[in-house]
Order: C-alpha cells, then structure tokens, then sequence
C-alpha cells in the first residue's frame, strides 16, 4: 500500500488487508491483535489483545480482566457488548485467543 518493498524476512506471519480496506473481499481468516504496552494518555489505548473471527471480535483487556465482545455485521461501531448473553462465543473466542498468545509467546507487562 505504501510502495515499500518487503523485507521477506521481517514478515513471518500476515495478509495485506489492502483487499479487505477497500472492500473487495473479506479477510477469510481468523485475526490476532496483542498489544502489551497501551498508550492511555496519548492515544487512549489500553493493554489488551483481541480476535477477529467472522462476525465477532472479542477484546481481553487483561489487566482489568475484562472481556468485550461484539457482532460487527449489526453492530459495527462496537456499542452491544454481547459478554453476558453470548458466553458459549465469548468463551470460544477467550480459549482461542489466549492459545495463540501461547503460541508467539505474548508478553504482558
């Protein structure tokens, strides 16, 4: 998207989502986020990791063991939070989510 080449190397796991930005076609895989290091102050950001599966995307904010879950084809600006009524999901996304942290050795700080 920016035109700088790849360094093949550097890249051990990922898609462009370029396709996916403009519409063109889903992403057709599950995505992992983890991010250990949040930015309140500047950027409202917090320490959490999240996944998208199809529809849902589940967020652990792990310091605060607080989950979220939304269904973004009918609530795409993320106002439902569907933890409560949606517990067999949450679960599935959590146990999903928490594995891959496993696997690429997430840190939490």
């Amino acid at each position: 998207m920016s035109g700088i080449p790849l360094k093949r190397n550097l890249h051990l796991d990922g898609i462009s989502l370029l396709p996916f930005i403009k519409g063109q076609k889903s992403v057709g895989r599950t995505l992992f986020w983890h991010s250990p290091v949040g930015r309140p102050g500047s950027t409202g950001d917090e320490n959490c990791s999240a996944i998208r599966d199809g529809s849902y995307k589940l967020i652990d904010y792990y310091d605060k063991q607080e989950l979220e879950l939304y269904h973004l084809k009918t609530d795409p600006n993320e106002t439902n939070n569907l933890v409560s009524s949606e517990k067999k999901i949450t679960k599935t996304l959590h146990e999903k989510l928490n594995s891959w942290k496993n696997d690429v050795n997430a840190i939490h700080k």
